[in-house]
């Protein structure tokens, strides 16, 4: 090797390795803020579909007062008369497009339940029944038949199960008394949405997949699921996941990866709370393909 090269071969490692170095950087660099990005457009979503939750409880609450005020309602309920409450009460349902409107005696028993057959079934597509004793079962349906207080009662909301032929099918109910003019408590009116048609008008708004978890990890609700249900990483969260997302105070809501598909998914979690906060549904999950 000539002296000259051996002078020039070198630098000219030491340039190869700086532009390694250099691209290496670059490349770390670019990765970063692409994640951040990321990240932030997950934590975007993840507000939108927060919003378009109140959003949607504010809605069951108002058909849910409508049907409370409608005239003829209190009394057609004293009089456990079913046909009178079907005729006030099932085209405001439909004209809402809530998916269900049941209207409980005082001992929380059916006088008429008006609901969609299936989540899918068209909003016209609408069955009654009555006589239907589960209500009264549900912890935020006593609160409103048993108040306590003045008596009255107060609008409550909870998430129950309802069963559609052999399935059961989770739904958001809102929940409050039946009054008439001088205040006499008739029993009380449930609104609800079935759960997954939440879930889609959530993902409309916020642009990103959702899937709902019940307050021990395990999903209620998820639209990105194989033939045989839930991915496998979607199929439930573990413990430290679900207590890092209850946190309200957290300014870094949890987030974690899974593969769907043969695709890998980013999930931000965000607590599943109705009534400004105070009921806890259990974990909402907002993802992106990452």
């Amino acid at each position: 090797m000539s002296l000259r090269w051996k002078i020039i071969l070198p630098f000219l490692i030491l340039v190869l390795l700086l532009s390694l170095g250099m691209a290496l950087l670059v490349s770390r660099q670019q990765s970063q803020a692409e994640e951040v990005r990321f990240l932030r457009q997950l934590r975007d979503s993840g507000q939108q579909a927060v919003d378009e939750l109140v959003r949607q409880e504010a809605r069951l609450l108002e058909v849910e007062r409508v049907i409370a005020n409608t005239e003829g309602v209190p009394e057609a309920a004293a009089l456990s008369d079913a046909e009178a409450l079907r005729a006030r009460v099932l085209q405001i349902l439909v004209n809402s497009g809530m998916d269900i409107a049941v209207v409980l005696n005082r001992e929380g028993v059916s006088l008429l339940s008006l609901r969609r057959p299936s989540p899918d079934a068209p909003p016209g597509e609408i069955l009654a029944l009555r006589g239907e004793g589960f209500y009264r079962d549900w912890p935020f349906v006593q609160s409103v038949l048993t108040p306590a207080g003045d008596g009255q009662g107060e609008k409550q909301a909870g998430l129950a199960t309802i069963r559609l032929g052999e399935m059961d099918v989770p739904v958001l109910f809102v929940a409050g008394p039946l009054l008439d003019d001088q205040g006499t408590n008739f029993g009380a009116v449930l609104v609800g949405m079935y759960l997954e048609n939440l879930r889609d008008a959530l993902r409309e708004v916020a642009g990103a997949h959702l899937t709902f978890y019940d307050p021990y990890g395990a999903t209620l609700a998820a639209d990105l699921e194989t033939e045989s249900g839930p991915s496998a990483l979607t199929a439930g969260l573990d413990e430290a996941l679900l207590e890092a997302a209850r946190q309200e105070s957290s300014t870094s809501p949890p987030y974690r990866t899974f593969q769907h598909a043969g695709q890998t998914y980013g999930e931000l979690l965000v607590p599943f709370q109705v009534r400004n906060g105070t009921v806890d549904l259990g974990v909402m999950g907002v993802s992106l393909l990452g």
